[in-house]
């Protein structure tokens, strides 16, 4: 995951490091650039996650505000795959930028431990004077089925002494499940496409992105409808909220018809409170597709503008990784830095197959919010 720090103009960058087949010297990486090109010089860190070699570590989330840069992972057996906590790495971003020795706190969380669904998302934080690094998670149950809650974490404290907290739960106005199976845990191939019968991975609905700005929080997850343990279809779902954990919106992106499915969503918030929401789109009739969702932020409350397919899938996807046929895990969504109006979107869709190989390809968008005719230029 890629993140732009507008306060300051540098690049950050994580990933993680498992080789297979021993699976040793697991690892989370770092990185900053030194300037504002992320093609020159960058600050480059690997921290050992697990010398004694037992656990891995996976899928990092990154955030970050005016002191830390965070990154968040689930560590988990070598062998039988439990989830036995949540590692949370607070990185001193003035040490990293500065080229230092790479000093961070480690929070080793085994209550937020849980396969698929309970990650903690920390905030790209918008306002540099903000002492609080907010995070946030759903409120799992042990059948993935009948969510309806979020749960708000905070650290707070001096750099290199920081404190972890948990805080406010959120209970929102209708439930979900958090797969598109119940019980076991699995990823199922789920998301329909025009041309094959055979479907496509949708994640779990963990906050896929969460965003400070102008003193809220904003959240996004695919969700899974209806709940109960035997979903038809997935949609997006955002919020607005308080810092304290109070609900200021709560809107979908959804087709009850369920011919449409909606999956890896991100958004972004500019200076006006502007929303752009990015993803992938899934159905029958369409090969799957880059889309995004807009708001304006005078629009009617818990509302988003139409949908519009930005770059249109040109063949169906059959790729199997570990036996299932896995989209990429991560889009992303901006604000440009150069006037904090527009905001840009970068979404995959199915590319034409190359050698009977299928590919997905990646699209940006851009949407201009406040010229004469709002549109989108990619």
């Amino acid at each position: 995951k890629v993140l732009y720090d507008p306060f300051v103009g540098r690049w950050i960058i994580t990933g993680f490091y498992f080789p297979a087949p021993n699976w040793t010297n697991v690892s989370v990486l770092i990185g900053v650039s030194q300037t504002t090109d992320p093609t020159g010089s960058w600050n480059l860190y690997r921290i050992d996650a697990d010398p004694a070699n037992l656990l891995m570590f996976d899928y990092p989330m990154i955030g970050f505000n005016k002191d830390w840069i965070v990154v968040q992972g689930q560590m988990y057996e070598r062998f039988d795959f439990t989830v036995v906590r949540s590692d949370i790495y607070v990185f001193n971003k003035t040490n990293l930028y500065a080229g230092g020795a790479g000093l961070y706190s480690l929070f080793q969380r085994p209550e937020c431990a849980g396969y698929w669904g309970r990650l903690l998302t920390p905030a790209t934080t918008y306002d540099d004077s903000l002492a609080t690094m907010y995070l946030v998670s759903q409120v799992m149950t042990n059948t993935h089925t009948n969510l309806s809650q979020l749960r708000l974490y905070t650290i707070t404290g001096p750099v290199g002494a920081e404190v972890f907290t948990p805080g406010p739960v959120i209970t929102g106005s209708n439930h979900w499940d958090n797969l598109s199976r119940a019980n076991d845990g699995e990823l199922v191939e789920f998301g329909p496409q025009l041309g094959s019968s055979r479907k496509i991975i949708i994640l779990p609905s963990f906050p896929m992105s969460v965003v400070y700005r102008n003193g809220s929080l904003w959240v996004v997850q695919n969700i899974f409808l209806p709940a109960g343990g035997n979903p038809k279809r997935s949609s997006l779902q955002w919020w607005q909220l308080t810092p304290a954990g109070d609900i200021l919106q709560q809107g979908l992106i959804d087709d009850p018809t369920g011919v449409t499915f909606y999956g890896y969503p991100s958004l972004a918030v500019n200076q006006f409170n502007d929303v752009l929401l990015g993803y992938t789109r899934f159905a029958t009739n369409i090969y799957p597709s880059a889309g995004y969702n807009f708001r304006f932020g005078t629009d009617s409350l818990n509302t988003m503008r139409s949908d519009v397919v930005y770059k249109a899938g040109e063949a169906p996807f059959d790729r199997l990784v570990f036996g299932v046929n896995r989209w990429g895990d991560y889009s992303q969504t901006c604000v440009d830095p150069l006037n904090d109006s527009d905001l840009w979107t970068i979404q995959e869709y199915a590319a034409s197959p190359t050698n009977n190989l299928s590919r997905w390809g990646l699209w940006w968008g851009r949407v201009t919010p406040y010229s004469p005719t709002i549109g989108e230029v990619a």
